[in-house]
C-alpha cells in the first residue's frame, strides 16, 4: 500500500471516471481493488500533496467501486479481499496476492503456494531443495507425497533425477510406483519427461517397459512434441529388441508425419540408427515413393543420411537408383545437397562415380553456387579416400586436372574460381589434398596468378593456405 492521504482523489488515465483512493484502514469491513499498473496511470491534474510513485509501478488499495472493463492501454483490476478479518475472509497463506505469487513461481520454473496441505508441504520440500541442493536433507520418504509436483518443478525435477541415482533399487520403485499413473502427462512436461528419461538409466528391466508400454497409445502424437520426442528417443535406446519392434510398429502408420516434423524426424533417425533394418523397412518404402521431395526436405533429407550410414546397400538399391535420376538437381539444393556429400561418403561406387562425372561437366557452375561447392569440395576429398579410393583414382585425376588447366591459361577454371567467394575455398582444399604431379602442376598454376591473387581478399586466402601448405 502506498502513502496516499485518505480520500484522495484522482483520476486513471484513460479510464474515464473519479476513483476515491483510501489508507488501508479506511477499507476495514470492506472490498477493496488491487491495481497493477505498468503504464502512466494518473493525470496530470493530480493533486501535489499526494504522495505517489512514479507513473511506471503502481500498486494500491482503491475503495469498492466496480471495476471497468479492461482495455488496451489501461490498466488491469482484479478484486481481492482487504487485509481484514472482521468479514471472515482470512488472507491465504500464500500472502494477500496468491495468484502474483504462482505467475512469478511460473516464471521461475517453480511451483505456485496455494492454500491446501498438499501444497504447503511441497513449498517446504521445494524451498529445502532450493536453498540445500545436492546438499539438501529431503528423503525419499518426505518426496513421495507430492512425487508428481516435484517431478513437474524445475528444481525439483532436478533433485528427484540425482535422488534417483543413488537410491536403492526399493526407493526406485516406491518412486517408479508414485509416478506411474501421470506416465503420459510427465512426458510432455519440460521437467518432469527428464524424471521418465532418469528411470531408462537407472531403473529396472521392468520399470522401462512399463513406460514404454504406457505410451504406446500416444506414441505418434508424443514423438512429435517438443519434449516427448526426448523421450521417445531414450526409450528406442534403452529398451530390448522386442520392445523396439513394438515401437516400430506402432510409429509405422504415421512415418511420413514423423519424417516431416521438426520433432518427429529424430525418432525416425533413432529408430534408423539403433533397429535392424527389416524393423523400419518401411522408412526406406516411405524416401522410395517419394525420393526427391524427402531428400530435399529440411527433415527428411537427414533421415536419408541415416540410411546411408546404418543400412546395407543391398536394402537401398531401389531407393539409391531413384535418388540417383534426382542428383543433378539435388546438387544445387539447399538440403539435398548434404545428400549427394553423404552417397560420397556412404553411397555405392557407381552413386559416387555418377556424381564426379556430374561434378566434372559442369565444375565452373557448381563451384560458384552456395550450396553445390560444398559437393564439389566434398567430393575432392571424398574420392581420395575410403572404401572405393582405389576404383576411383582415375576419376579424382581427372577432375583435378579439368580444375587446374593449362598453366598461365586465364580462362582455366581455376583462375575463374579463385576470385569468387565460393569458389576460392575448392581451391584452397586443392592445396591441402593435392599430391604428386597433380600438386606441382596446382602450385605453378597459382604462381603464375600470384599478382591477380594478391589484389583479391580471396587470392590472399588461397596464398596463405600455399604457404601453410610449403611450411608443413
Amino acid at each position: 500500500p502506498l502513502p496516499l492521504e485518505p480520500m484522495t482523489a484522482f483520476q486513471a488515465a484513460g479510464v474515464g471516471r473519479t476513483w476515491v483512493a483510501a489508507e488501508p484502514s479506511a477499507l476495514a469491513g470492506g472490498r477493496g481493488m488491487q491495481v497493477l499498473c505498468p503504464v502512466p496511470l494518473f493525470s496530470p491534474a493530480m493533486p501535489t500533496s499526494a504522495s505517489l510513485p512514479q507513473p511506471w509501478a503502481f500498486a494500491g488499495w482503491f475503495a469498492g467501486l466496480p471495476a471497468p472493463a479492461p482495455r488496451h492501454g489501461m490498466p488491469s483490476y482484479r478484486p481481492v479481499a482487504a487485509p481484514d478479518t472482521t468479514l471472515g475472509l482470512e488472507v491465504p497463506p500464500g500472502g494477500a496476492f496468491p495468484g502474483r505469487q504462482r505467475r512469478q513461481n511460473k516464471r521461475r520454473g517453480g511451483l505456485g503456494v496455494g492454500v491446501g496441505e498438499q501444497d504447503q508441504g511441497i513449498g517446504k520440500v521445494l524451498a529445502n531443495v532450493r536453498m540445500d541442493g545436492l546438499h539438501s536433507t529431503v528423503t525419499i520418504d518426505d518426496i513421495l507425497p507430492y512425487i508428481v509436483l516435484l517431478a513437474r518443478d524445475q528444481h525439483g525435477s532436478w533433485f528427484l533425477q540425482r535422488k534417483l541415482d543413488e537410491a536403492s533399487r526399493i526407493e526406485r520403485q516406491a518412486v517408479f510406483g508414485a509416478l506411474e499413473p501421470d506416465i503420459r502427462s510427465l512426458a510432455s512436461d519440460p521437467f518432469g519427461h527428464m524424471v521418465l528419461q532418469k528411470f531408462f538409466d537407472v531403473g529396472s528391466l521392468d520399470q522401462r517397459r512399463k513406460i514404454v508400454l504406457d505410451l504406446l497409445p500416444d506414441l505418434p502424437a508424443l514423438s512429435n512434441e517438443m519434449h516427448g520426442c526426448r523421450l521417445v528417443q531414450k526409450a528406442i535406446q534403452h529398451v530390448p529388441p522386442d520392445v523396439q519392434e513394438q515401437i516400430a510398429a506402432r510409429l509405422k502408420d504415421s512415418v511420413l508425419a514423423c519424417m516431416a516434423s521438426m520433432h518427429g524426424n529424430h525418432v525416425i533417425q533413432k529408430c534408423v540408427e539403433q533397429m535392424p533394418v527389416e524393423s523400419i523397412s518401411y522408412v526406406v518404402q516411405a524416401v522410395e515413393a517419394d525420393a526427391k521431395r524427402i531428400a530435399s526436405n529440411m527433415y527428411g533429407c537427414r533421415i536419408v543420411q541415416r540410411l546411408l550410414e546404418h543400412c546395407p546397400h543391398q536394402e537401398l538399391d531401389t531407393m539409391l537408383d531413384r535418388i540417383a535420376r534426382w542428383i543433378p538437381d539435388l546438387l544445387q539444393d539447399p538440403y539435398g545437397n548434404y545428400v549427394v556429400q553423404h552417397l560420397l561418403d556412404h553411397g555405392r561406387l557407381q552413386d559416387k562415380r555418377l556424381i564426379l562425372r556430374e561434378v566434372r561437366e559442369n565444375i565452373v557452375g557448381l563451384s560458384k553456387h552456395k550450396f553445390s561447392s560444398n559437393v564439389v569440395e566434398r567430393a575432392l576429398v571424398a574420392s581420395g579416400v575410403g572404401e572405393h579410393s582405389s576404383e576411383l583414382e582415375a576419376e579424382r585425376s581427372e577432375l583435378i586436372l579439368k580444375i587446374i588447366g593449362e598453366v598461365g591459361d586465364s580462362t582455366s577454371p581455376i583462375w575463374q574460381m579463385m576470385d569468387d567467394r565460393f569458389g576460392n575455398f575448392i581451391v584452397q582444399r586443392m592445396v591441402q589434398n593435392a599430391r604428386g604431379s597433380e600438386r606441382d602442376l596446382l602450385v605453378a598454376q597459382l604462381r603464375s596468378a600470384d599478382e591477380r591473387l594478391k589484389k583479391t581478399q580471396q587470392g590472399r586466402h588461397i596464398l596463405l593456405a600455399l604457404q601453410k601448405d610449403v611450411q608443413s
